[in-house]
């Protein structure tokens, strides 16, 4: 038996470091896999990532990430 390294990929939120949810998974392997599972309640902004405890809905249905306190 052998032992090797492997990479796997998660979403992270840039605000608050929280892991997406892959339900029965703890990561995916590659990058855009984990993008598209991780979650149709986050939100991308530039690049970035954010969960939803991490944005907010205005009353016009926008969303953005919430003001940091």
């Amino acid at each position: 038996m052998s032992v090797l390294p492997v990479t796997y990929y998660v979403m992270k939120c840039n605000e608050c470091g929280a892991d997406a949810d892959y339900g029965d998974y703890s990561a995916m392997s590659d990058a855009g896999q984990a993008v598209e599972y991780g979650g149709s309640e986050w939100l991308e902004v530039g690049g970035k990532h954010f969960c939803d405890g991490c944005t907010v809905w205005s009353a016009d249905d926008d969303r953005s990430v919430k003001a940091q306190t």
